[in-house]
């Protein structure tokens, strides 16, 4: 097998150890990593500490959010070693990757796809325009006018979803009741400069009528324009409003109207113009049926490919790779089980003391278990995912024993919160 050239243009933390690595001492192929802020990364660490320290190359871009502004750097190094694959795990960055891997001529997803799907209200007018059925919704341009935000919100009806158009990890994403409420979230979205790795914020408030029903993932490959493959479903355990934050969930899921469901996702991609690679869709599941929520052009995020890993075999993040490569990849798959994710919570505000785990941490159906916060770190009810104190993956036979088991683990972990600086425990 020769050896190619991937491009990692920015990723998330838990893509930089699951692919990098695995591309470089699994397929030994070469490996760039482009970021504009390598310290995100390495979090304090050595870089040898890190998964990145298996890149052959790490090129640091200080406006990594231009297009205009990467490429002089692609294409110099396009010209000492030929790119084979361009791409981006982030979400955020997945527009910028499809335009430049077109400019490279390499394998890629249409470009304006991929900025509708990570602009929500563009994937909603998208969605409209192809008569598919979705909340009622608005684009506020100007978070300091809402004339025209609280004249749709009084219309609708509250309560209603306010978040950014173009945020992730259920940052600034909020249930809110009133034009109070309104006037605080439109602030708060509007303050926000920029997410992860200083790519910029728009600034933009996308309000959408509140739908009822669990919440569910539906996790696709596209390998041509209207051919999608389903990887499964995912349900999805989430927190209590005003907040929605997600605290677990079971894949592959067995859910009622599956095949509805999928057929709504085809839809939405074939709406948005979605022709190639994996994205993340979530829905909700209301007494009227199946409705988008939004549409993410990558993989689902933080420990959900372990768990389609451990019940497919191999690595969904090299088959991933290999179909960016231009290369055959067999998307089908028996199931090995179900695996459950649960995510450790902070029952209040407070620093973390101490954790005192699972007798059964090491059990052999435990797959993951992972306390990201340190003692000493400030901790709160989560307002967001990145507020979880950790996560715990576990395969069972089925999915009923492999629910129970998750939540006997999670209720066997304690943890020691201070009340700030020296206060008392819990």
């Amino acid at each position: 097998m020769s050896v190619k050239h991937v491009v990692f243009l920015e990723t998330n933390a838990r893509a930089a150890i699951a692919s990098i690595e695995t591309v470089k001492t699994q397929l030994g192929h070469r490996v760039t990593f482009i970021t504009s802020d390598l310290a995100y990364y390495l979090e304090g660490r050595p870089l040898e500490q890190t998964p990145l320290r298996f890149a052959d190359r790490i090129i640091e871009v200080a406006d990594g959010g231009s297009v205009e502004a990467v490429w002089p750097h692609v294409e110099r190094l396009h010209g000492e070693h030929a790119i084979d694959a361009f791409f981006s795990f982030a979400g955020i960055y997945a527009a910028m990757a499809a335009s430049l891997a077109r400019r490279l001529g390499v394998p890629h997803l249409d470009p304006e796809a991929a900025h509708r799907a990570s602009n929500k209200a563009l994937a909603r007018r998208a969605m409209a325009d192809a008569g598919i059925e979705q909340p009622a919704f608005l684009s506020v341009d100007d978070t300091a006018n809402l004339d025209e935000a609280r004249a749709f919100c009084r219309r609708v009806g509250y309560p209603l979803i306010a978040k950014p158009d173009d945020g992730s990890s259920k940052e600034l994403v909020r249930l809110i009741h009133d034009d109070g409420e309104l006037a605080e979230q439109a602030a708060a979205v509007g303050a926000r400069a920029a997410w992860g790795c200083g790519r910029a914020s728009s600034k933009r408030l996308l309000l959408e009528e509140f739908v009822t029903g669990p919440l569910v993932s539906v996790e696709t490959v596209t390998l041509a324009p209207g051919r999608h493959v389903l990887l499964g479903i995912t349900d999805r355990l989430v927190s209590e409003p005003p907040y929605f934050v997600e605290l677990g969930g079971s894949f592959p899921a067995a859910i009622p109207g599956q095949e509805a469901a999928f057929e709504l996702v085809e839809r939405a991609l074939d709406a948005i113009g979605y022709d190639f690679g994996p994205a993340h869709t979530e829905i909700i599941l209301s007494p009227d049926g199946p409705r988008i929520v939004e549409i993410n052009p990558r993989l689902a995020g933080g420990v959900v490919p372990d768990m389609i890993d451990a019940t497919r075999g191999g690595s969904i993040f090299l088959d991933v790779v290999r179909l960016f490569l231009g290369e055959e990849v067999d998307w089908r798959a028996e199931t090995r089980g179900v695996a459950t994710i649960r995510a450790f919570q902070a029952p209040r505000r407070g620093t973390l003391r101490g954790v005192a785990p699972s007798p059964r941490a090491s059990d052999g159906r435990v797959l993951r278990y992972q306390i990201v916060k340190k003692e000493g770190d400030s901790v709160r009810p989560p307002q967001d995912n990145l507020d979880r104190l950790g996560f715990l993956v576990v395969l069972e036979k089925d999915q009923e024993r492999s629910r129970r088991l998750a939540d006997e683990l999670l209720a066997e972990t304690l943890f020691s919160i201070g009340a700030g600086a020296g206060g008392g425990l819990s």
